[in-house]
């Protein structure tokens, strides 16, 4: 969710009440635990809201001074828990949907910063409940896995495998997954759980992938995420 999606389901009618709600936008939707003025600035910068840069300062001073607002360490800002309360209060009922405590990918069998990096990307778009996205990404995932498994198999040696020369790009997921079906066999070496069922559930992930991927509607449900 962006700024201004969430400003539209915004109540509070003053300026101070839109800075509170940046630094809530902030602190929620992008992780930002030093909110200094300068950040709430470029974000109303950004929003379709005007409020002069000149008055940040004295709203988020205001804000302290009501017991919503407290400042850190290193100069910025952060609500604290009456603040959370007090702009929650503030935005419709339903807009805001507390975040996940649990994973939507839970292993530390990781030693490629490329799959850390994916996987934390992927755990904070279900933490926040950007189901769509967890979906794209988590497709991408599997896309990578394949190519790698397929490379550590047949090498540079049969390197169609997994590369398209003519294309100078990876094969896609649907021949991804063809090659390693026609020649399942060959990575039972390595484990038993590489099978035709696996390959199957991997089907039924691409079709819920490609739809996410594709559809102008990214409007994902749980239902749909947990059966994933």
């Amino acid at each position: 969710m962006d700024f201004d999606q969430l400003l539209n389901h915004f109540e509070g009618s003053g300026q101070k009440e839109t800075v509170a709600l940046v630094v809530f936008y902030l602190e929620e939707y992008q992780e930002m635990k030093n909110t200094t003025i300068a950040d709430i600035h470029g974000v109303l910068e950004c929003s379709r809201t005007s409020i002069s840069r000149s008055n940040i300062s004295t709203y988020a001073h205001r804000l302290q001074d009501d017991d919503l607002l407290t400042t850190t360490e290193n100069g910025g800002y952060r609500l604290k828990h009456g603040g959370l309360d007090y702009v929650r209060d503030q935005i419709e009922d339903g807009v805001v949907e507390n975040p996940r405590d649990e994973l939507f990918i839970d292993t530390d069998v990781i030693d490629e910063h490329f799959y850390e990096r994916l996987i934390r990307d992927i755990n904070e778009c279900y933490r926040i409940r950007v189901n769509s996205a967890s979906l794209v990404l988590t497709r991408k995932l599997f896309e990578n896995l394949l190519v790698d498994i397929l490379r550590w198999h047949y090498g540079m040696d049969d390197i169609e495998m997994f590369f398209d020369p003519d294309q100078g790009y990876h094969h896609s997921l649907s021949q991804l997954k063809r090659n390693i079906r026609n020649n399942v066999q060959d990575f039972r070496v390595y484990s038993r759980d590489i099978d035709v069922d696996l390959l199957d559930r991997l089907d039924q992930f691409k079709e819920r992938g490609d739809a996410s991927a594709h559809s102008i509607v990214v409007d994902i449900s749980d239902e749909l995420m947990l059966a994933s």
